[in-house]
């Protein structure tokens, strides 16, 4: 679906913006807002979902996957973010939540939408760490010792039926 289809949907106007690199960049505010779109895999196994952990006190861990970029649909980022962070192709299935997040980032206000569809690997995969990743199994319980990111959907898991939607605070 288009980005701007799905600001449509969810009641988000993009005007007096531009796209670069998958990202909607305010043109007339200081300072400058963005709006991202970024996708996410959710992959159980056994009550434990894959995340990757980076190092810190705590430690913060998100789910696998990264910005749609321009002419690239939300599945086929998706795709492309695991087999260039984890080598494997997962199997895009539901979409289980929209997150809306604020955050600032290099100086401007960020406002990113957060996809997350459920995947799947096939049993024979092997997931190959790239790009100094490390892929990690946790329970919900186990988020508590950590920094989820968004700790909202973190904090919703397990999503058993339909789609979610969260909203982080704003700033």
């Amino acid at each position: 679906m288009p980005l701007r289809a799905l600001a449509c949907c969810l009641g988000v106007v993009l005007v007096g913006c531009s796209l670069h690199q998958g990202v909607y960049r305010v043109d007339y505010d200081w300072p400058p807002r963005v709006m991202r779109l970024r996708v996410g895999g959710l992959l159980e196994r056994n009550g434990r979902y894959l995340v990757d952990v980076a190092p810190g006190n705590p430690p913060s861990v998100e789910l696998f996957g990264g910005g749609v970029e321009a002419g690239e649909s939300p599945r086929e980022a998706l795709v492309r973010e695991w087999r260039e962070e984890l080598g494997v192709t997962p199997e895009v299935g539901a979409l289980r939540a929209v997150v809306q997040r604020f955050f600032e980032f290099g100086g401007a206000r960020v406002s990113q939408l957060d996809l997350v569809f459920e995947v799947r690997l096939p049993p024979t995969a092997r997931i190959a760490v790239e790009d100094g990743r490390r892929p990690h199994w946790f329970t919900p319980a186990e988020f508590a010792r950590v920094r989820p990111l968004p700790g909202i959907l973190f904090a919703s898991l397990p999503i058993t039926d339909g789609v979610v939607y969260l909203e982080e605070e704003r700033l």
